[in-house]
Order: structure tokens, then C-alpha cells, then sequence
């Protein structure tokens, strides 16, 4: 709510707006997750996103899906 009015400063505004789907971050430099190297890297992107399905597949871990049954307020 307070981020829909605008009343949070730029570091608590930082986590609510969206995001691409694709991020990348260099956390020795970067640790809160500002910058997104993604675009810049897209090899190393693609690269550590195939080891992680990968993973996936072989543990048998789902993602998050979107509850069916959840109505937003209006």
C-alpha cells in the first residue's frame, strides 16, 4: 500500500517494482541486488539459468504457481 502511494524512499521502493524476468547480480559488489547484469551477460545469464533447470529436473523442484483460487481486492 504505502508503495502504490509513493510514500517509500528509492532503497524501500527498490524490492516492490518489477522486475525482468532474468536476473543476474554480482554479489561480491552488489550484495542488496541493485544492479542487474542480465542484459550485459546474457552468456552467463543463459549459462547459470540451464544449470538451474537442470537442477530442477534431476531434484524433481517445481515453481511456484499462481493460486487459482485467490481473489485480489479491488
Amino acid at each position: 500500500r504505502l508503495y502504490d502511494e509513493g510514500k517509500l524512499n528509492e532503497a524501500q521502493s527498490h524490492f516492490w517494482k518489477t522486475k525482468p524476468a532474468e536476473e543476474l547480480y554480482d554479489l561480491e559488489k552488489d550484495l542488496g541486488e541493485h544492479q542487474n547484469l542480465a542484459a550485459e551477460m546474457p552468456e552467463k545469464a543463459l549459462a547459470m539459468y540451464t544449470k538451474l533447470a537442470e537442477w530442477r529436473r534431476q531434484v524433481g523442484a517445481r515453481m511456484p504457481a499462481p493460486n487459482p483460487l485467490f481473489k485480489a481486492k479491488k
